[in-house]
């Protein structure tokens, strides 16, 4: 499954850097707008001072010319700074992202080594642990198996002591179990596995 591409996340984080930066700037732009203004209003001029009035007036629309140059200046200057600070973070950010994929790789890579190691000793555990209930369920089938034949011999023997008559066909068939048993036995051997 292909992962996401970081660029929609960095490029909204930038346009969000860049409202925040220009938002300040904005502010401080439009508070010396307000000064100019308030300067700027007009004075009451009586007809005896009209001409040094107008040169007053020439005067001040001259200086603001000047200051509404250098607050334009000022605004570019600062547009400028913006915009490489926003593309210093822009870069700082992809690198981040980049970074961060590549390290998603090497953790998950690492996990799968782990869980490898993990799941191998699980599986050696397993096998251990079902050899030795093998072991044990073979040596209960064995001496079950020698507890009736010793069970069979007795009763073999009291039977054929009470009657006194010799049964070859039941002592035959008895010897073929008792012979049976014992092949079943010895086919269980201790290093017969499964």
């Amino acid at each position: 499954m292909p992962h996401p591409t970081p660029q929609p996340k960095a490029g909204r984080q930038v346009e969000r850097i860049r409202e925040i930066l220009v938002g300040r700037q904005m502010e401080s732009i439009e508070q010396r707008l307000e000064r100019l203004e308030r300067r700027l209003q007009p004075m009451p001029v009586d007809s005896t001072s009209a001409a040094p009035a107008a040169d007053f007036l020439e005067k001040v629309k001259k200086e603001q010319a000047e200051q509404l140059c250098r607050l334009r200046d000022e605004i570019d200057a600062d547009r400028l700074r913006q915009l490489d600070e926003t593309r210093r973070l822009a870069q700082q950010i992809q690198s981040v992202a980049r970074a961060r994929s590549s390290s998603d790789g090497e953790t998950r890579q690492e996990a799968e080594q782990r869980l490898s190691a993990w799941f191998s000793q699980w599986q050696n555990n397993l096998y251990d642990y079902l050899n030795q209930r093998e072991e044990h369920l073979i040596s209960e089938l064995r001496a079950e198996l020698d507890r009736m034949r010793d069970w069979i011999r007795n009763e073999v023997a009291e039977k054929s002591s009470d009657t006194q008559a010799d049964n070859p066909a039941l002592r035959n068939a008895l010897e073929q179990l008792s012979a049976a048993t014992r092949a079943i036995t010895e086919s269980l051997g201790p290093s017969s596995k499964p």
